[in-house]
């Protein structure tokens, strides 16, 4: 309840197929937008969702046909891969190309529902260091107290290791558990990351059982 589908409901998949990283969808007529915002709105979602476990790349075809924009659009297709994002609020391809993107989850309540909403950030950064990248995330992190690092993070065989500063810590010690998940979600986008622990004054932090019901904005495949 209070969320819409971003595709019309008639629209069909005629055919798909996966070449190495890509995977191409072959849909029925019913790819319908108005503009570049909403031809991106749907662009991302296809990243989004289907640019994970190896897939790169999404192409599309309309009735068999190869399509390099949706009618009503300049937005190109080929931006459909995993770096685009997701809730980028930028309609310009350019500034797309010339940032990096760090995903950041926050939360929404929907008719009183609480929901992780990821937002993908554009950072214009030369920088490519993991150091940064964390860095970066955490500072576009909402939260009443500043998130930072206290040492170098470490990734090692996909295992990312984030050392946090303990002032995020509740009065009992512990770490909101509401913000423990957004920060293992919103690292877990980072490249080459599989798994992500939290250290606290060099100790690894768990979250306390999840009573709140935050529910993942995103479909699962």
């Amino acid at each position: 309840l209070g969320l819409h589908p971003i595709l019309d409901s008639n629209l069909q998949v005629n055919a798909m197929a996966m070449n190495e990283k890509s995977l191409t969808f072959d849909f029925s007529d019913n790819l319908y937008v108005n503009n570049n915002q909403e031809a991106l709105d749907i662009f991302e979602m296809f990243s989004y969702v289907f640019c994970v476990n190896g897939i790169e790349k999404v192409n599309l075809k309309i009735d068999g046909n190869d399509i390099s924009e949706l009618p009503n659009s300049t937005v190109p297709a080929s931006c459909i891969t995993n770096r685009l994002g997701i809730n980028n609020f930028e309609s310009s391809t350019n500034y797309l190309y010339k940032t990096t993107p760090v995903v950041v989850y926050n939360t929404q309540t929907i008719n009183n529902q609480e929901y992780y909403v990821p937002v993908t950030k554009r950072v214009e950064t030369t920088e490519s260091d993991i150091d940064t990248k964390v860095s970066i995330m955490l500072k576009q992190m909402e939260y009443e107290q500043p998130l930072s690092l206290v040492q170098q993070c470490s990734l090692n065989e996909g295992t990312l290791q984030i050392h946090l500063a303990s002032n995020i810590l509740n009065d009992n010690e512990s770490i909101d558990n509401t913000l423990y998940n957004r920060i293992v979600k919103s690292a877990s986008h980072l490249e080459n990351v599989e798994k992500v622990l939290l250290f606290i004054d060099d100790q690894e932090i768990t979250p306390v059982e999840d009573v709140n019901g935050e529910v993942d904005n995103r479909i699962k495949i």
